[in-house]
């Protein structure tokens, strides 16, 4: 299609599908009590994550030739950060997922390390210097959470 002068369609089309799939991944986890178990929120916000990564890596391996040649030349945003910016917009920085993520951080660190990691991997992918949450350091050595950075 990008050969037949329809990158501009074939762009609009993937990215009106985009942000339908994040907003769909997104909608239930907005939806849930704030009172459930953090264990289980965290596990299911990394399971959309994998999802959504593997969904933006396939769109991203089929699209290869518009990503390479359209996107750069028409000043568009690439699908993979297409993908990363979607999620931080509809997930992390929800006013519903957000506070309840970084209580869930707070309180998993001390006990099951492995959802932790996953979501520190996913905000890591998402780029550090995006995600606005607090500087979640350790001090003294003691594995006491500091807040470092003031939260806007």
């Amino acid at each position: 299609m990008v050969l037949h002068r329809k990158g501009e369609e074939l762009y609009s089309v993937m990215e009106t599908a985009m942000v339908s799939e994040v907003q769909s991944l997104c909608r239930p986890l907005n939806d849930t009590a704030p009172e459930e178990d953090d264990a289980l929120f965290l596990q299911e916000l990394l399971a959309k994550w994998n999802r959504h990564t593997r969904a933006v890596k396939m769109t991203r391996d089929i699209l290869l030739y518009m990503d390479r040649t359209y996107v750069p030349t028409n000043r568009k945003t690439s699908i993979h950060e297409l993908g990363l910016r979607l999620w931080l917009d509809n997930m992390v920085h929800s006013n519903k997922v957000r506070p309840r993520l970084i209580e869930a951080v707070k309180r998993q660190r001390r006990g099951e390390d492995e959802l932790v990691d996953g979501v520190n991997k996913m905000l890591t992918e998402v780029g550090a210097e995006v995600v606005d949450f607090p500087c979640l350091l350790f001090r003294d050595g003691a594995g006491k959470l500091h807040v470092a950075c003031s939260w806007t």
